[in-house]
């Protein structure tokens, strides 16, 4: 099967400008030759799984992620604490995307923005193709903030990928269809002064 790993980050403090790619360009990995430049291609129809983290020298920014030249969806919204002796805020987050042969995926932020060498970095790998038997994979997600008390169960109401439909969709719980291992991985925001 096609194998392809990458991780990259910026070899420096960098200033990107409005509506420009963010070029990673210190690559440290890219088994498979699918990251360029800023712009991740991929090489076959397969599930991937795609890793950033950011950290900026400013107020806040929202990082979307391209495909195709177009908007995907807003993958990280990031700001400082308000605290003055260190003004920068750092975010990650991770998606499980499905595509196709040829699609390309670079990141983007709608305003110029400063952006710090330590904790901003790129990466993803292949997971596997949807064609193998039982495929199992999900991506969850909010449209909206929500409200939680103690010991409640966070809720991501929708999905953008749900191969196998194990993840029950309303009700934030996936049900394990074999005895096997799985990898979990989630980011959320907390939107007061108090840790999530």
């Amino acid at each position: 099967s096609t194998r392809v790993a990458f991780m990259a980050q910026l070899s420096s403090d960098t200033t990107v400008e409005a509506d420009m790619p963010v070029n990673l360009d210190e690559i440290l990995l890219n088994i498979g030759g699918a990251y360029d430049n800023g712009y991740f291609t991929c090489q076959d129809d397969a599930v991937y799984v795609l890793s950033t983290s950011v950290h900026l020298t400013q107020e806040a920014t929202s990082l979307a992620l391209y495909k195709n030249g177009e908007p995907n969806r807003n993958i990280i919204s990031a700001r400082n604490t308000g605290d003055t002796s260190n003004d920068s805020g750092t975010s990650s987050t991770i998606r499980v995307i499905q595509c196709q042969v040829g699609d390309v995926y670079n990141l983007q932020q709608p305003t110029t923005r400063s952006f710090m060498a330590v904790n901003t970095a790129w990466s993803g790998f292949r997971l596997f193709s949807p064609l193998e038997e039982d495929p199992v994979a999900f991506h969850a997600y909010m449209f909206t903030s929500q409200t939680y008390t103690d010991g409640s169960t966070v809720i991501f109401e929708s999905t953008s990928l749900n191969l196998g439909g194990y993840y029950l969709n309303g009700t934030g719980f996936f049900v394990c269809p074999d005895s096997l291992y799985y990898m979990f991985a989630w980011s959320v925001r907390a939107m007061n002064e108090e840790w999530a």
